[in-house]
């Protein structure tokens, strides 16, 4: 077979292989590019360790039908694909199930419509209708989606419209580190393995902070453990911090101590108000992200002998936050999410 390519198609399918994450596509191009090159089908199928059969199919597919559709091809041993309405009753009922795996959904497709496909086939179609493999971000179970707008749309606004020149608003929450490495994605050389170091004890570090997120100042203190008499010193410290605030908002979370006997008297004269976030919502506590960020910059991936080069770590980056300003406001901005648990899609069971 003489070549058939046009010189634009040949310089469009060389981009489109060299581009193609999915190795099975890459080759069905290069085998119609090859084709195009003068190769016998006996001279592809040794170069892409395939057998001769499946090269005339890819050929025969291309010819008939074009470059889409012989990448999408889902062909499992002369078993139909599933058409266009199937695909899309398919991607409605994934978006309201979760499933483990791609074996698990061959075999749901199997006995809702009669369907085979392999495990492979079943990947490249879940990728072309936009899925991709991850893991579930776990969110409190009995979020109240109501109460977390009333927060967002009407009391927050309220709360900044209160506030004077010299006024602060602080997002404060307790944080507990363990000394221990935390393994975590990262770039390592394909067929290398990186391993991290851990460490027996359990020593942990008891950090009570408040953040304002309108300057980034942070106020922070480590105690033995967060409790009333923890949360009520940095409270001190917030109100010694701000003297010429008339007003200062500190939003915290509903955990007991917040609400202590010693915190509600302190308050009563005090110019800090203590606003309590809706009950499940550390979506809404912006210091959250903070303890997400020092999380990465300190412990994910990274190892200390002993605890107080940990410790001292910790207290450093919290101390040196002004090296990490321009990330912290992108990061600490109001876009607050609201989480609705009861719209969390169910689970299927299945096996790895």
């Amino acid at each position: 077979m003489g070549q058939f390519l046009k010189e634009y198609q040949v310089r469009e399918y060389r981009v489109l292989h060299r581009t193609s994450k999915d190795k099975r596509v890459a080759d069905k191009i290069k085998a119609i590019i090859l084709r195009n090159d003068g190769w016998s089908y006996e001279q592809i199928a040794k170069a892409l360790l395939l057998d001769e059969t499946t090269v005339r199919r890819y050929e025969s597919i291309f010819i008939e039908k074009g470059i889409e559709d012989l990448i999408h091809d889902n062909y499992d041993g002369g078993v139909c694909k599933l058409n266009e309405i199937d695909e899309q009753a398919l991607a409605a009922h994934l978006k309201s199930m979760l499933y483990p795996d791609a074996k698990t959904i061959v075999a749901h497709v199997e006995q809702t419509y009669g369907i085979t496909y392999t495990v492979n086939g079943m990947i490249a179609l879940l990728r072309r209708l936009g899925f991709v493999y991850k893991k579930p971000r776990r969110v409190p179970g009995k979020a109240d989606a109501a109460a977390q707008r009333a927060f967002v749309e009407i009391i927050y606004p309220l709360i900044k419209q209160g506030l004077g020149p010299d006024d602060k608003v602080y997002f404060t929450d307790g944080m507990h580190l363990l000394h221990n490495s935390v393994p975590a994605y990262g770039w390592i050389y394909k067929g290398d393995e990186k391993q991290l170091p851990a460490n027996t004890g359990r020593d942990r570090i008891n950090i009570n902070a408040a953040i304002d997120v309108a300057g980034l100042e942070c106020i922070y203190r480590e105690d033995s453990t967060i409790n009333a008499d923890s949360t009520l010193a940095l409270l001190m410290q917030i109100e010694a911090a701000n003297p010429a605030a008339k007003r200062i908002v500190v939003i915290a979370d509903n955990a007991r101590y917040n609400r202590a006997r010693k915190i509600r008297a302190y308050l009563e004269y005090s110019k800090i108000c203590m606003v309590y976030l809706p009950p499940y919502s550390p979506n809404l506590n912006l210091i959250e992200r903070l303890w997400k960020y020092l999380r990465k910059h300190v412990v994910h991936n990274r190892w200390y002998a002993v605890f107080s080069e940990f410790r001292r770590a910790c207290h450093g980056f919290l101390s040196g936050l002004d090296s990490h300003k321009e990330a912290l406001r992108s990061l600490l901005a109001e876009n607050f999410e609201i989480i609705d648990s009861k719209s969390s899609a169910c689970f299927a069971s299945g096996t790895s």
